[in-house]
């Protein structure tokens, strides 16, 4: 079986406020290129026909559209679209058009930044969460934070299991 691919998202409904001062390291973090107009904002992926549109406005960018189109297997709609959201407790409700059709859920509805929508989030709850963002650090930073802890987390239970007293 092919790997789905996001044909076309229509957003009907968003609310997100960016402050301006993010877009210094949000294109960087994000993995997509920034252009900028005297009222607009866009991240725009290397993938053509992907990107996020913000109009500007008191000091915020607030988002206004995005497009997506023949994204292959989502992932400019869950890397940057889903985590923009989540780190700035976006609303978002939008139609998504899959090839193969039936492939993933075709609306996905996001509050505050959390949704249940297996191509954003994990959805079962079993599994472990989202590991909590902190703003103040960019998400390379985060991720190696993570990964750091993770790890450490792997010697510990490996150190247990191989002690004699385990």
């Amino acid at each position: 079986m092919p790997e789905p691919r996001l044909e076309s998202a229509i957003v009907t409904a968003c609310s997100l406020e960016v402050p301006l001062e993010d877009f210094a390291h949000l294109p960087q973090e994000l993995g997509c290129s920034l252009h900028r107009s005297a009222e607009r904002l866009t991240l725009a992926s290397d993938q053509p026909g992907c990107a996020m549109h913000f109009r500007l406005e008191d000091g915020q960018a607030r988002l206004d559209a995005v497009e997506v189109k023949d994204d292959p297997q989502g992932r400019f709609f869950r890397d940057v679209v889903g985590l923009v959201l989540q780190m700035y407790s976006g609303d978002l409700e939008a139609e998504l058009t899959w090839s193969p059709k039936g492939s993933m859920e075709e609306r996905v509805q996001v509050r505050a930044g959390e949704t249940t929508h297996p191509l954003l989030f994990q959805a079962d709850e079993a599994e472990a969460p989202m590991p909590v963002l902190d703003l103040a650090l960019p998400l390379v930073e985060q991720w190696l934070a993570d990964g750091r802890r993770a790890w450490g987390e792997y010697q510990r239970l490996k150190d247990h299991k191989s002690s004699p007293e385990a």
